[in-house]
Parts: structure tokens; sequence; C-alpha cells
């Protein structure tokens, strides 16, 4: 099975418009400090908070299975968001927005479910990394260029922003779908 599927829709058409909506998410919301990298773009019918979600599941793996959070925020329903939900013609759960700083990395792990990632913001310094396959590692660019692009989560991964001042944005989202 492949890491990385590029593309796995053609590109958004109101990419710039998805961007414009989910930078101002994130400038109105990031202002809770507790969790300024993650905002849930979904959730379930207990919990329609922003931050309900975020972070490890393993916090809430005993509260709600992650395929609850496929309800979008009342706030963003008949927005764009919500239009690329149904664009993509596939079931996803557990969206957030994951904003990573300049000089960053995450931690190594693996996740429970595949990944799509639709990069917002990028730069020619961010990267999603597998260490342990094969004998090298695998690295992989996104490009902010409204592509949606599927990732084997369930290996062991991690992602870095190399960039001295660029902060990355990407819209995360669960599916189940292996491609």
């Amino acid at each position: 099975m492949n890491l990385v599927k590029y593309s796995v829709k053609p590109v958004f058409p109101k990419f710039d418009e998805l961007v414009e909506l989910c930078t101002s998410i994130v400038e109105i919301q990031s202002k809770n400090k507790q969790y300024a990298n993650q905002i849930m773009l979904q959730t379930n019918a207990e919990y329609n908070d922003w931050f309900y979600g975020v972070g490890t599941i393993e916090n809430y793996a005993d509260l709600l299975p992650t395929r609850t959070f496929n309800k979008i925020q009342p706030a963003l329903a008949g927005s764009i968001v919500e239009e690329y939900f149904n664009w993509l013609e596939i079931p996803v759960f557990r969206s957030r927005l994951m904003m990573m700083d300049p000089k960053s990395t995450y931690s190594i792990h693996s996740d429970h479910e595949f990944r799509f990632h639709l990069p917002l913001i990028s730069n020619k310094n961010c990267y999603m990394i597998f260490p342990t396959v094969g004998f090298a590692a695998q690295m992989y660019h996104f490009a902010a260029d409204g592509a949606t692009y599927w990732a084997n989560t369930r290996q062991p991964h991690t992602a870095a922003n190399f960039d001295l001042v660029k902060q990355r944005l990407h819209l995360v989202m669960c599916v189940d779908k292996v491609f």
C-alpha cells in the first residue's frame, strides 16, 4: 500500500474562498492559547465546541469514538467548509485545522485512521516524513494548491515545518477509505 496518494480528487474549485474562511477561523479561535494549534471543524451531538476532540485522541477514547465527530460545527453550516466536505464525496470525520509554527515538528506517532490533508498554507520547507519505511525515511511535500492528499497515517510518521518564518496550516480529516 502506498504511504501517500497525491490529489485524491481534482483541485477544489473554490480553494481560495476556503483558505480565506479557514484563516479567519484560526484568527478568531486561536485566541484560546491552550489549543492554539488545532481547531475542530466537526463535532458531535454532545459537544459542539471548537476544541473538544483536539490533541491526541487517547484523551477522548473512553468518552467518544472518533467517528462520532462527523457533524459540521453549527457556525459552519452552509459554509464553504461544508461545501468542500460534500464535494469530496467521501465521508470524513474529526476534521481539524492544524497549525504548525516555523521551526517545529511533531513527535513520531501512528494514528488510528487514515487522513486526508488539504494544505491551506504551506511552504517549500514543510514535509510529512515516514521514518521507518524500508531502509530510508520517505519525505513528502504537500503543496497548498487546492489538491487533497491521502496519507497512510497508520504508519509511523511525523510532520515538520523547517521554515524560519512561515506557518503551515492544513485541514486534516480522518477517513476510512484506502487508496
